[in-house]
């Protein structure tokens, strides 16, 4: 009889730890399904998660959601990045999703570095011409553009870029280098001097 009672209880107690397997099985389904189903893998969402991380200065955090895993960025240029990320303004108008690959057009509004770039370049070479080469005229061009990026009114331009994303793992990630003209609105038209627009 003791025995009996004792397989009874041992019969109960693998149904109770396979009903909590089972349930906390169907707890992790749904809540991948809930994620799925609000968007937060989406690829507009990860396309903003992007922005939001490069215009806050983490580019950690942006490197991770991209395809390369690098944002490339040249250290040289580090102290420029701050002043340059940190006046991104951005809206995202349209997602067109084929099979594993997204394109999400964004709309950036950033500083022009172009612009502030060629008024830096034209001020080096009248200081060099008039007071003759002090320094390098590569440290007086970084502490003028340094300088410029200070100041509160700088010029801005509106940029219009398609973010690539693609599918991998399940995941959605940017696609830097067939991301067209990304490189040039986070920067301000002069990717080819800020990292990844080695890779476009």
């Amino acid at each position: 009889m003791k025995h009996q009672i004792k397989k009874l209880k041992d019969a109960n107690i693998k149904k109770i730890r396979i009903k909590k397997i089972l349930a906390l099985f169907m707890v992790g389904v749904l809540l991948m399904t809930f994620y799925s189903c609000s968007g937060f893998f989406a690829p507009e969402r990860v396309a903003m998660r992007f922005m939001n991380r490069i215009s806050n200065g983490n580019i950690w955090g942006a490197q991770r959601l991209t395809v390369e895993r690098s944002l490339n960025l040249d250290r040289r240029a580090r102290a420029l990045y701050r002043p340059l990320f940190g006046s991104i303004q951005y809206g995202i108008s349209d997602v067109v999703v084929e099979g594993g690959v997204a394109h999400v057009s964004i709309a950036v509004q950033a500083i022009d570095l172009n612009l502030i770039m060629t008024e830096v370049s034209a001020d080096v070479t009248r200081i060099m011409l008039t007071a003759g080469p002090q320094r390098s005229s590569r440290d007086l061009f970084y502490a003028l553009l340094q300088e410029r990026l200070r100041s509160p009114n700088l010029p801005t331009f509106n940029f219009s870029a398609t973010a690539r994303l693609v599918r991998i793992g399940g995941r959605w990630r940017v696609d830097l280098r067939g991301s067209e003209g990304l490189a040039d609105a986070i920067t301000g038209g002069m990717g080819q001097i800020i990292g990844y627009a080695r890779f476009l």
